[in-house]
């Protein structure tokens, strides 16, 4: 996929695309390398359990983020290494943390699936607008769910659906129209337990709806931690 490892980051990894040369659909490269690896890693806890090993299910978070950085040779004559530095790494890094708190795998920025080609097999879900931590400009955050070529489905036009109908009650939601949005939420919950995403949603308009009548109201979503 045209990824490179910058640094190992403790149990992480740092990687970048379009550096030091030019890869071309560089967004959508780096989407399918994120579902490519929950793909493996699905795959590798099927082995080990298997084998027997009694181990915890085993997850990542991936956080993808686009923007101008400063690359090249940082350091100094005594020690230096080729880089990226700048505000689009930074959110990347909190766009992974948010992860944990949607429940879902991978998150990506606005930026990032604006950037994806019309033609592309990378499927997307708009989750929400946050304000991450150490910033005051509110950002679209997108779920990277699938890619098609890699998992080709059926039931690709129910996942379709079921994704319309999820942006159509966000919609609702940003709009202050919380009955409409919980019918949509209440549902999708319903014919799918697991979706966390939904529930999550569904939990915030109904608590939303109270907090509208006393005249605070805010759509996006402050996060306080990393």
């Amino acid at each position: 996929y045209q990824g490179v490892v910058a640094e190992i980051l403790g149990d992480g990894l740092l990687v970048y695309w379009n550096a030091p040369g030019d890869v071309a659909n560089h967004a959508e490269k780096a989407c399918k390398a994120a579902v490519a690896q929950q793909m493996e890693l699905a795959h590798l806890n099927q082995v080990l359990a298997e084998e027997g090993w009694d181990f915890p299910e085993l997850q990542i978070r991936i956080g993808l983020h686009t923007g101008p950085v400063l690359s090249g040779n940082i350091g100094s004559e005594t020690r230096m290494k080729f880089g990226c530095i700048g505000d689009p790494v930074n959110t990347a890094s909190r766009l992974e943390g948010l992860c944990k708190v949607y429940e879902v795998q991978v998150i990506c920025s606005e930026a990032v699936a604006k950037a994806l080609p019309e033609s592309t097999p990378v499927i997307c879900r708009r989750l929400d607008v946050v304000c991450v931590k150490g910033k005051q400009m509110p950002m679209c955050i997108h779920q990277v769910i699938c890619d098609l070529e890699l998992q080709p489905t059926a039931a690709i036009e129910a996942v379709r659906l079921r994704i319309a109908q999820y942006e159509t009650a966000l919609s609702h939601f940003q709009q202050s129209h919380f009955d409409e949005a919980s019918q949509i939420l209440s549902q999708l919950v319903a014919d799918d337990v697991s979706d966390a995403v939904a529930a999550r949603l569904l939990a915030r308009a109904q608590h939303q709806r109270q907090q509208v009548e006393s005249g605070a109201w805010s759509y996006v979503s402050l996060m306080t931690e990393k």
